[in-house]
């Protein structure tokens, strides 16, 4: 695998302001997560990043379901659900960072979680974006 866990492409830029702000801050620590585990970063470091990457992720996670619940937003539980199954993949990365690779993410598994978040972009997020700009939203 790249040293990029989750390389940017534009069709993942949706056209909201903060969404897409979020989006590539995510891109970004995902990849540092990736590249400081397997770069023979040491097991603090990479817990570190991986820390970031979770508090990030709560914190966009709740931005995107406040505007969803501000604007009305149809498909919110559904979404809800989604933004659930994610963090449960996260915390299985967490437990096997700490127990079976010894603080290094496995391709695999950071090829899993980066498919994930870009699948959930071009469907979930993409819906929401769309919604968003139909009823005057989008910033």
């Amino acid at each position: 695998m790249s040293s990029d866990c989750m390389g940017w492409k534009e069709e993942l830029t949706l056209g909201v302001g903060f969404i897409d702000d979020d989006h590539r801050r995510l891109a970004e620590l995902m990849n540092r997560v990736f590249t400081v585990s397997n770069e023979g970063g040491d097991p603090d470091s990479v817990n570190q990043a991986f820390i970031e990457l979770v508090n990030f992720t709560w914190a966009h996670f709740s931005r995107e379901e406040r505007a969803m619940a501000e604007h009305g937003y149809p498909q919110r539980n559904a979404h809800k659900i989604e933004h659930l199954h994610l963090i449960e993949q996260v915390s299985h990365l967490a437990q096997q960072l700490k127990t079976e690779n010894g603080g290094k993410m496995s391709d695999d598994l950071a090829q899993i979680l980066c498919d994930w978040v870009t699948g959930h972009i071009l469907s979930a997020d993409k819906l929401f974006a769309r919604y968003l700009r139909s009823v005057g939203a989008a910033e």
